[in-house]
């Protein structure tokens, strides 16, 4: 996968949370058992900022959805000579698109 290339995605939702943002808290999402469309493992777990299109989804739901894939710098990236450097590229899923539930969970009304 490309860098910006969109592609199919499955996953459970584990379980919703938040995380501070600049204009107040953001609602986030918790993937796991993340596949792509071949049932290729692509992580174990991911978080994702909980949209519209997330709000009929429940805890225990396998979820079908596109995203793109984005390359980042993870590590620390400052300037102080006390802290070792260490960087690397790491990717993430972005702009997710077209969720839809695949299989609901038992405990869903």
């Amino acid at each position: 996968m490309r860098d910006g290339e969109r592609f199919a995605v499955t996953a459970t939702v584990e379980r919703f949370g938040s995380k501070s943002g600049y204009k107040g808290p953001v609602e986030t999402i918790l993937l796991t058992c993340v596949k792509d469309a071949d049932g290729k493992p692509l992580t174990d777990h991911i978080w994702l900022a909980r949209g519209k299109q997330w709000m009929a989804i429940n805890p225990g739901d396998r979820v079908r959805f596109t995203a793109r894939v984005d390359s980042y710098v993870r590590g620390y990236q400052g300037r102080r000579y006390d802290v070792p450097v260490s960087q690397e590229i790491d990717y993430k899923l972005t702009r997710p698109t077209k969720v839809s539930v695949i299989r609901q969970s038992a405990t869903a009304h």
